[in-house]
């Protein structure tokens, strides 16, 4: 379509939303033409609207993804053109979690979010980054969980996927660590868990049970997936004995 066909459909959509508000099928069509035309924030007020519609909660959350990636472009090239945009994506992010959060891809693309928020300030705002990052941890923690379904310790599938959750969740809390670390004496965060001890910690005790229960199922020791988290474990363990903690 056109960019002067897709104008035209985004205009007789937002007519159509004035006489039937509560049509998810017509909300799913402004979603669409709203990302085309990159108009983010509306396209996050359509997100809105469809989890309150559709009873069975099928949201495309690759779409989520894909606004927060644009978000950041944005916020890079300026940082105050950026903010309404980062309000609503808030919005949504917090009213997806609250209806679907048994969807891992909620929990995927609220890390994301964050991921893209710590990189934005990395260089300019050492403690919000942090903030950021223990943020990142929290929600790949909700990932990880989303993801340990029925029969994750027996299946090579849900095995692989368990895996690449527990990696993920484990390199933000390295990186989390690392970014404590690199703190100045100056800059102190209120936060008896904001160590570097405590974040080394916990990815270990993130992947010590998955080990444990790969373990007695030989389909999943046999894996790649299984050797590599022995190795991350090893790799962490040595990480924490640098500490000297």
């Amino acid at each position: 379509m056109r960019l002067n066909n897709k104008e035209k459909a985004y205009s007789a959509l937002q007519v159509a939303l004035k006489h039937k508000y509560d049509s998810w099928k017509i909300w799913e069509n402004y979603l669409v033409i709203s990302i085309d035309l990159k108009e983010y924030q509306n396209a996050c007020h359509a997100i809105n609207r469809l989890v309150d519609l559709k009873l069975d909660k099928n949201i495309d959350l690759k779409i989520m993804v894909l606004i927060i990636k644009a978000y950041y472009q944005i916020a890079l090239a300026n940082i105050n053109y950026s903010l309404p945009l980062r309000e609503k994506i808030e919005e949504t992010l917090e009213k997806i979690s609250s209806r679907i959060s048994m969807n891992p891809g909620v929990w995927y693309a609220y890390s994301l979010y964050y991921d893209v928020s710590s990189a934005i300030v990395e260089e300019t705002d050492k403690k919000k980054n942090v903030e950021f990052m223990q943020k990142l941890v929290t929600m790949n923690e909700k990932y990880l969980r989303a993801l340990q379904v029925a029969g994750w310790d027996k299946e090579v599938g849900k095995f692989q996927s368990v895996c690449d959750g527990a990696h993920r969740l484990v390199n933000s809390q390295l990186r989390t660590a690392g970014a404590i670390a690199d703190l100045p004496d100056t800059i102190e965060i209120d936060d008896p868990y904001c160590s570097v001890h405590h974040y080394l910690s916990q990815a270990i005790i993130c992947l010590k049970p998955i080990i444990s229960r790969a373990a007695l199922e030989e389909p999943l020791k046999s894996t790649g997936d299984y050797t590599k988290l022995v190795e991350t474990l090893k790799d962490v363990e040595g990480e924490l004995k640098k500490v000297g903690l």
